[in-house]
Parts: C-alpha cells; structure tokens; sequence
C-alpha cells in the first residue's frame, strides 16, 4: 500500500496548505 493512501492526513495537511481549491484535499 502507498504511504501517502494510508496516512490521508498527512498528505491532506500538504494540500490544505496550497491556497486556490480547498476541496483538492477532499478529493484526494
């Protein structure tokens, strides 16, 4: 399994911290 797939909160925190779609995180 991927790291990133598993821990969706830490990849979530990265894609909050991007300005411009706040539902990118949420989509991921």
């Amino acid at each position: 399994h991927s790291p990133g797939s598993c821990c969706g909160v830490a990849h979530s925190a990265r894609r909050i911290h991007r300005p411009g779609r706040p539902g990118e995180h949420i989509l991921l």
